[in-house]
């Protein structure tokens, strides 16, 4: 059996947006974490995986990097809610937890491992656009951590375009070349502060 299924979301393909429940009891859709900026999505297996607690502990350490970059994280799991609410308070958590206790979400993504206590999700981190473009991901088979999430997005990797500075430089780079053109045009390419 493949490790994870041909629905899981590729480098841009879109982003299922399915419906869950946080840790609160609240309904919570996909699309309106991700529409106010990058969205750091990560499924974990549940409360009881140690390797998935130390994911969330990586990314409760990054939490206020994530925030300056402008960027959300939650963390979905099948557990129900009120483990989710145990796990906030126990570690400290302060990204959005997300509860699929039915598990429909999971295999829309195709991250249900059916195997495994009954269906749990396969790890995997995901980074979203705004517009629910998948940007980057890891999956269970690679390592995430939060420094290479965070490198990520400071590149400017979940926005869709270039990150600023790349821009000026090019835009910089453009005026330059006009400058040659049109001082090099006027003859001896030396230029003054003032027209003679």
């Amino acid at each position: 059996m493949p490790l994870h299924d041909l629905r899981v979301p590729k480098v841009s393909d879109q982003a299922p947006d399915v419906s869950l429940t946080d840790d609160k009891r609240r309904p919570v859709r996909l699309s309106e974490l991700w529409a106010a900026g990058p969205l750091v999505l990560a499924f974990y297996r549940g409360e009881a995986s140690p390797d998935c607690r130390a994911t969330l502990l990586d990314l409760r350490d990054n939490g206020l990097a994530f925030k300056k970059l402008g960027a959300r994280v939650a963390a979905i799991s099948t557990d129900e809610p009120a483990v989710s609410a145990w796990l906030r308070t126990e570690r400290g958590l302060s990204c959005d937890l997300l509860c699929d206790p039915s598990r429909t979400a999971v295999d829309a993504w195709g991250l249900l491992d059916r195997e495994s206590f009954g269906g749990v999700a396969r790890a995997a981190v995901f980074v979203i656009d705004r517009t629910g473009r998948v940007r980057t991901r890891a999956l269970e088979d690679a390592q995430f951590n939060a420094d290479a999430a965070l490198k990520f997005l400071r590149r400017g990797g979940a926005s869709g375009k270039r990150p600023l500075r790349l821009r000026l430089a090019r835009v910089l780079r453009r005026v330059r070349d006009v400058e040659a053109r049109v001082f090099g045009s006027l003859g001896g390419g030396a230029r003054s502060g003032h027209p003679t």
